[in-house]
């Protein structure tokens, strides 16, 4: 979306790195910034978020938890997922909290959306492997209506989380 490359824009601005710009895509397309730091970003409805670290590839989705025909997507969940959703008190969020994990996780892990998703294991603790690769997930509140889950590689290194909100008048 335009807001989203606004919001890269404004980030290279802040690091000195605007009038270095050098895009490259990965095998899948996922666009990686050249001697840059890693970065992510997605959109629904009123919001887009933006991620971006100096130490490892993140992943982050948004998505606005709207009543939808859920029952029509059985066949891209693995089992565990969807007998959990079908075993949910609200099986709609329970629907987008899978749907928003699992593509934070792609994106994290540099592969499209054509990535079989049914390879996913969620372990608990927040931790997620696809193919004997570990992942760690921080949710990321945005707002009541809408659900952002942040993915990045499991490291042994802490680190901070920082939230900031943009209006578009703030861009540019």
């Amino acid at each position: 979306s335009l807001l989203a490359r606004l919001l890269l824009l404004d980030f290279l601005k802040k690091i000195n790195l605007f009038n270095k710009i050098d895009i490259e895509y990965n095998s899948w397309g996922k666009p990686l910034l050249k001697d840059a730091p890693h970065f992510n970003w997605s959109h629904s409805g009123d919001y887009v978020v933006f991620a971006w670290s100096n130490f490892v590839e993140v992943g982050i989705d948004i998505e606005k938890t709207n009543t939808i025909e859920w029952t029509e997507f059985n066949t891209i969940f693995n089992k565990y997922q969807w007998a959990d959703i079908l075993d949910s008190y609200d099986s709609i969020k329970k629907f987008y909290y899978y749907w928003v994990i699992n593509e934070a996780i792609i994106k994290a892990k540099g592969m499209g959306l054509s990535f079989d998703i049914k390879g996913i294991n969620l372990i608990h603790n927040g931790q997620i492997t696809i193919d004997n690769e570990a992942f760690k997930l921080k949710e990321i509140h945005v707002h009541p209506e809408y659900l952002c889950y942040l993915a990045f590689r499991n490291i042994q290194t802490e680190f901070n989380i920082k939230s900031q909100f943009y209006l578009p008048k703030d861009l540019g």
